[in-house]
């Protein structure tokens, strides 16, 4: 087994945390309602941690591929033309 790592807590919003206090990585985990590698992840290399760390996680983050393809111009001339495309593509 490894040794038991403690880092200090800096901040102010945390109700059961105490600013200059020692606290293990699964201590900071429960306190944040994070997984340990969460937390461990946000603490490496640091000697402190702060309420900047603590806080939530995203569930997910807005990529490129997710919003939607919007055009500047019109790619048909009429509906007639947009309907026989959607025809054209479909594989015989």
């Amino acid at each position: 087994m490894g040794r038991v790592k403690y880092i200090v807590y800096k901040g102010t919003e945390s109700k059961n945390l105490v600013n200059g206090e020692k606290y293990t990585l699964i201590e900071l985990a429960n306190e944040a309602n994070l997984s340990y590698r969460c937390i461990a992840t946000r603490c490496t290399g640091k000697t402190y941690i702060t309420d900047n760390e603590l806080r939530p996680k995203v569930e997910k983050h807005a990529t490129y591929k997710d919003q939607p393809k919007i055009s500047s111009y019109p790619i048909f001339e009429s509906v007639t033309e947009a309907f026989s495309a959607k025809w054209l593509k479909v594989k015989l």
